[in-house]
């Protein structure tokens, strides 16, 4: 969804009412970024590059030769201007380099924070292929979980925000009574199959790997825990991954404290937090979502039945979030045709559904990996 699939009185209403001071009229739209995963050898030629206007990313089918006209051997995929995180730089840089954490931070973690602290909800939506570095760019190395033994370029996404709106927390002016202006709630779920599981719910126990209990709830039922202080928001964050079915807890060598390990996302990941005005009496909303990655068939082929029907419900919740971005974006072709059609029903649809309604802003994180052998 672009700008230009507003309707241009719309805007032009939007800005009026701006100007008289209607602070909850500017209009939302959709951000689309790419972050690319470089090769990790050099004797593998990359095939994505920047299309030469920063509007594009260039993906080269590797099953064509040299030969084979541009025409047919590459796929265009539409952009942002300029949302190639890093920029061509990044791309030619040498192997197993590229787009750093902090150029994740600067183009969408900027954007998503200004709208977010202005007052208004948004959604950092990260989705790719598995291994392509969506939970890396969220939330960093495993490690993350406990700040103190991550170097702070590595710091994800996530942690960088929260230490952000803390900022902007204590440099806000105090209640009436004396308490904090801006005060910061945590809830955080994920989408298990057609199940969906929260995370912060106090019966849930522990259970690396996602073992732990739960259960499904309805999709406005989950448990908003307050986090007074940026330590409390990042203990709330880390009992969070414990219990997601995406990590597992490892014990620490040398007595070491327990670390947690990615493993192959097995779940769409929901991060919502929000943002309590008392002087406005407002809620700002920022939904950090992590959707489960696709793997490549090879995979599913080794995985044995059970991990096939698992991989083959969380690709139907993928497809069912694609065609909804898809008829979206049509939302103009759509008009005095009868409406758009209905997305296909799943969990993960009726969850994220409503982030693009209102003025929601929705900033897309598209995470892809450069090398042939990835090609889908």
């Amino acid at each position: 969804m672009h700008a230009a699939a507003i309707p241009d009185e719309l805007v032009e209403l939007s800005a009026e009412l701006e100007a008289l001071g209607g602070g909850d009229t500017r209009v939302g739209e959709a951000t689309v970024f790419c972050r690319v995963r470089p090769v990790e050898r050099a004797s593998e030629a990359p095939i994505v590059t920047v299309g030469s206007s920063g509007s594009h990313m260039l993906v080269r089918d590797p099953r064509t030769s040299d030969t084979t006209p541009a025409a047919h051997a590459v796929r265009r995929f539409r952009i942002s201007p300029g949302g190639a995180i890093g920029g061509a730089a990044a791309l030619a840089a040498p192997v197993g380099r590229g787009a750093t954490q902090s150029d994740v931070a600067a183009s969408v973690g900027r954007e998503a924070l200004e709208w977010w602290l202005a007052g208004f909800n948004a959604s950092v939506i990260a989705h790719g292929q598995t291994g392509a570095g969506k939970t890396y760019s969220l939330y960093g190395p495993a490690a993350a979980v406990y700040a103190e033994s991550v170097p702070p370029d590595a710091m994800g996404l996530v942690p960088r925000l929260l230490g952000r709106v803390y900022e902007a927390i204590e440099a806000a002016a105090t209640s009436e009574d004396g308490a904090p202006r801006l005060s910061l709630g945590v809830s955080c779920f994920e989408v298990r199959h057609a199940s969906v599981v929260d995370l912060l719910a106090p019966e849930q126990r522990g259970g690396g790997g996602g073992g732990g209990g739960g259960g499904g709830c309805a999709a406005d039922d989950f448990v908003a825990v307050s986090a007074p202080e940026l330590s409390d928001a990042l203990s709330l964050l880390a009992t969070a991954q414990r219990r997601s079915a995406n990590w597992s807890v490892a014990p620490g060598g040398a007595g070491g404290r327990p670390m947690l390990v990615a493993t192959a996302g097995r779940a769409s990941v929901v991060l919502r937090l929000t943002l309590h005005d008392s002087e406005r009496r407002s809620a700002a909303t920022l939904h950090v979502v992590d959707l489960v990655g696709t793997l490549p068939a090879a995979s599913a082929a080794a995985g044995g039945g059970g991990v096939d029907l698992e991989r083959r419900c969380l690709a139907q919740q993928v497809l069912s979030w694609t065609r909804l971005l898809a008829e979206v974006a049509q939302l103009d072709a759509s008009a005095g045709t009868g409406g758009l059609k209905t997305a296909r029903e799943s969990k993960l649809t009726q969850l994220l559904a409503p982030l693009l309604c209102g003025g929601s802003r929705t900033f897309l994180l598209a995470c892809v990996r450069a090398g042939a052998s990835h090609f889908l």
